[in-house]
């Protein structure tokens, strides 16, 4: 990469160029109770790690979830009635984590650090990133190891003194623990075929150095001389020398991969045990460990853990975490989903915590943990808006994709929060479960994307309902305008139109002909456009999105990633300073932003930002702008694959035409000037606004000229001399000329 760009992002960093969008705190009531954190954006796998995540010496929450490898941090609070508080700040430093990720002091440095999947691209294995307090806020190195085929991720040596990463699937989540009691970290984590559990033992305190090294050997390819099969039994050996063969010699010829791990001392013998999860089993199987902490050698095991007490159950695939939940100084017990198919995606903790010091006895509670102060619908959120009570403000109806009953059952629906608030502090209430009645189509369909918007010109506000079949359901408005809502009967497959699967409708008028029209995201990342092709109260539609009049990839726009055949796009418009402008969701947890959308439907709009607000909710995120607050912006509200929500203030203005006096009311800035390949634009308002730029040369050449997104987008000079150059900028009358170097 340039050094200049490189310097360019730095520049923009240290100046906060980079708009981030924050986030809002809107009371949420469910059955009566005022929610404690409503708005994480819910759970479905996740990941539990009990660290200090604020720097008082407290035992926070870091939890990780699979769905999107979204960060949230809950910090002790014994004041709330959770004893915990949502404080979403404390992550916003956090690197990109995927699949698993996990957070211990390996270093014992009191601080800490975050072990996660392979960063390496293509390779299995564990990345490391060391801790560091920065104003009490933790920011992290990525630790670099040598010796290994990439220095990205663990290495470890092999008896003939090479070295090769050290192995963990992206499926599977390893144990992390001092297994030999000498003072540094050990990781186990099954082989390549699933089978056998590898054991890499730290050899830092051997070698003469520190906990904080990372010199791992592979002490045991079969730690407890354990082999776990293709059914819940893991078979055991009778002899502690000699790695167990009964299901390979009853001639298994394959094995599948997904086990979670965790070590610990179940049976207070002063060696660690293992609780393992497997892919294919619902129950948590307790290993216990009858040799000692040098040479681990298992004679029994609880395969419905645990035996004395109501076993850990869930539909497949568990995963186990110890934590101090209580802060009474004893280590809970905490298990959770670890697939990311058809599992339970609500009440996704289970607990149990011990009657006494150690793991001997543990007790399964029955007090909900942390997710009954949330707002989760299971799995996938669509949020849209429109005045239900006809009191003047918003209210929000949510479609779900999914909650969990059981296998076979998909319980896709609509759901009501009434604004009990006002225009100047909104406050939701949950009123329907199954607004509309939904859910009777659910036996058939799920996925719900519920759009608001008058379809039929009668001033009143019709709802247009996607779907996971990529059809339409249309229920209409037919209370007339300024009265409350009266839905007519819900049509389904509305004018037959289909545009594969996961259907995310919007209703605009995008061709201004006084016609709202719809404008349709799919699983396939494209984005759909069909003009409205009827009169005013009676809206029709080419069914056909591949034929004219109808435009089937609007804009050239695509949200998939390389080389991914979905990219679940979600596209909202809107008309900012008297442009037209487009927002999508993404598979990837991106929100896409473009312009440059007149008269050039066919061809390929300009993508300001592939990451607008630097919002991370997680995987199929699926953004709407509404107004809940005073002021002249946008707030946006974001759902997403984890079944909840969050809700965001923006610069995006509420105003669809142009600014006066823009230039003589705001003070520009420049950087960076001397310039390399690329510069931005800033104002000191720091809100969105288009204006014209136009370059010219010493001689008074003009070189360049476009329109450009103050604060948002970088304007490319590769193309230009070495040299002194003017740059105009330009607002209706308006004009302001500065003076940069080209180096």
């Amino acid at each position: 990469m340039n050094k200049l760009f490189v310097l360019f992002l730095l520049l923009l960093s240290n100046f906060g160029f980079t708009q981030i969008f924050e986030r809002y705190n809107v009371p949420f009531v469910k059955n009566g109770n005022v929610l404690d954190f409503p708005l994480t954006g819910g759970l479905n796998a996740p990941q539990i790690s009990g660290v200090d995540l604020n720097h008082d010496g407290m035992t926070d929450l870091f939890i990780n979830d699979r769905i999107g490898g979204v960060p949230l941090s809950f910090v002790f609070d014994p004041s709330a009635d959770s004893k915990y508080r949502f404080e979403p700040g404390l992550t916003r430093y956090f690197p990109k984590t995927t699949n698993w990720a996990l957070m211990l002091d390996f270093n014992k440095d009191n601080i800490p650090d975050l072990f996660t999947y392979s960063v390496a691209s293509g390779i299995d294995g564990v990345t490391v990133y060391r801790g560091k307090w920065v104003s009490d806020t933790l920011h992290f190195d990525l630790v670099h190891s040598t010796g290994g085929p990439s220095n990205l991720i663990i290495p470890f040596s092999l008896a003939n003194g090479t070295k090769t990463n050290l192995y963990v699937t992206p499926i599977d989540i390893p144990a992390f623990e001092d297994m030999d009691h000498d003072g540094d970290l050990d990781i186990l984590s099954f082989d390549s075929g699933g089978g056998f559990i590898n054991y890499y033992r730290n050899n830092s305190i051997e070698k003469g150095f520190k906990s904080d090294s990372l010199l791992f050997t592979v002490s045991d390819q079969c730690w407890g001389k354990v082999f776990e099969g293709l059914s819940s039994t893991i078979a055991m050996s009778a002899d502690p020398d000699q790695c167990s063969l009964g299901l390979l010699g009853g001639g298994m010829t394959s094995r599948h991969v997904g086990s979670t791990l965790l070590a610990l001392d179940l049976d207070g013998d002063n060696d660690e045990d293992m609780l393992v999860g497997d892919v294919s089993y619902g129950k948590i199987t307790g290993l216990f460990n009858n040799g000692n902490n040098q040479k681990a050698w298992v004679t029994s095991q609880d395969t419905a853990y645990p035996k004395y007490n109501v076993p850990v159950n869930y539909p497949e695939f568990p995963a186990s975490y110890k934590a101090d939940i209580g802060a009474d100084g004893k280590l809970d017990l905490i298990f959770s989903p670890n697939s990311t198919g058809i599992t339970e995606d609500r009440s996704v903790f289970q607990v149990y915590n011990p009657e006494s010091a150690g793991f001997n006895q543990m007790q399964k509670s029955n007090s909900p943990f942390l997710v009954n102060e949330m707002l989760d619908l299971g799995s996938g959120t669509h949020p849209t808006f429109m005045d239900i009570d006809n009191d003047g403000d918003q209210d929000m109806i949510v479609g779900n994709f999914n909650y969990f009953t059981n296998i076979t059952e998909r319980n896709g629906r609509l759901y009501l929060f009434l604004n009990i608030g006002n225009t100047s502090q909104p406050s939701f209430e949950l009123t329907d479960s199954d607004y509309l009645g939904f859910s009777v189509y659910s036996k058939e369909n799920w996925g719900f994307a519920p759009s608001a918007g008058d379809l039929d010109g009668d001033g009143d506000v019709d709802l247009m309902v996607g779907s996971e079949d990529g059809t339409l359901y249309y229920a209409e408005n037919i209370a007339g305008q300024g009265n409350e809502p009266i839905f007519a009967s819900v049509v389904t497959k509305y004018k037959g139109i289909d545009v594969g699967q996961a259907s995310t409708p919007f209703i605009f008028d995008v061709d201004e002909d006084g016609l709202n029209d719809l404008v349709i995201g799919e699983r396939n990342g494209n984005v759909n456009y069909l003009p409205n092709i009827g009169t005013t109260n009676l809206p029709d539609f080419a069914a056909d999105v591949d034929k004219s009049p109808n435009f089937n990839f609007f804009g050239k726009i695509d949200t998939r990633d390389s080389g991914f055949a979905s990219g679940n796009s979600s596209p909202i418009m809107l008309k900012i300073k008297g442009k037209l402008h487009l927002i999508s969701g993404a598979l990837n947890g991106n929100i896409h932003f473009y312009k440059d959308i007149e008269n050039n439907f066919a061809g390929k709009f300009t993508l300001i930002t592939k990451n607008l607000g630097n919002i991370k909710e997680g995987e199929r995120v699926k953004p709407v702008l509404v107004k809940l607050y005073p002021g002249e912006n946008y707030e946006m509200v974001v759902g997403n694959m984890r079944g909840g929500l969050g809700i965001f203030d923006t610069n995006l203005p509420t105003k669809t035409t142009g600014t006066d006096n823009l230039l003589e009311t705001s003070i520009f800035k420049i950087y960076p000037n001397p310039a390399g390949n690329y510069i931005k634009i800033q104002d000191d308002k720091n809100s969105y606004h288009t204006i014209d730029l136009n370059i010219y040369d010493q001689i008074g050449r003009l070189v360049k000229s476009q329109s450009i997104v103050v604060n948002s987008e970088m304007i490319q000079i590769d193309d230009l001399a070495s040299g002194m150059y003017f740059i105009e900028l330009k607002s209706g009358t308006e004009r302001k000329t500065f003076k940069i170097l080209k180096q």
